[in-house]
């Protein structure tokens, strides 16, 4: 074994969030030098091993978003950029894409990865995640309406 993941506990404020998507969520976090490496993606970028990943048993904790504020902001950087490479991929969007893509997140965070269950915080994290979705999906609009114009 050249790697090893672990669970990533996810906390919102000072809660942890132990739904919405949430937990377990496994992360490649500790490995043998020159043995891994990371990807380039811009979003979630990710541990590449040469060989078997092994599983530590100990949570890596993870205070990840201190206020709304800052879950927002995160939201939309990943939003922006998600945006940029879904265009690049050629990937179309409309006004349409954008709500039906938002509902649906909302639906699943909320309700099918139980989001409930982490009561107002759930509630505000699955909203959240559906906000998201709808800015990435109006900003690819946005990037697919520049394009067209400018041919």
């Amino acid at each position: 074994l050249c790697a090893f993941a672990m669970r990533r506990k996810n906390y919102y404020r000072d809660q942890w969030i132990n739904h919405c998507g949430w937990w377990p969520d496994w992360v490649k976090r500790v490995f043998l030098k020159g043995e891994a490496q990371f990807s380039a993606d811009v979003i979630h970028d990710s541990l590449q091993v040469r060989s078997a990943v092994g599983k530590l048993n100990c949570p890596l904790l993870h205070y990840s978003f201190k206020s709304p504020q800052d879950f927002l902001n995160r939201a939309y950087w990943y939003a922006y950029n998600q945006a940029k490479e879904k265009h690049a991929q050629g990937t179309q969007a409309s006004a349409w894409t954008a709500v039906s893509h938002a509902v649906y997140a909302l639906f699943q965070t909320y309700l099918l990865r139980l989001g409930f269950l982490n009561g107002a915080a759930g509630l505000l994290i699955s909203v959240s995640n559906a906000v998201g979705v709808f800015y990435r999906y109006m900003i690819l609009r946005h990037l697919n309406l520049t394009e067209k114009r400018s041919q």
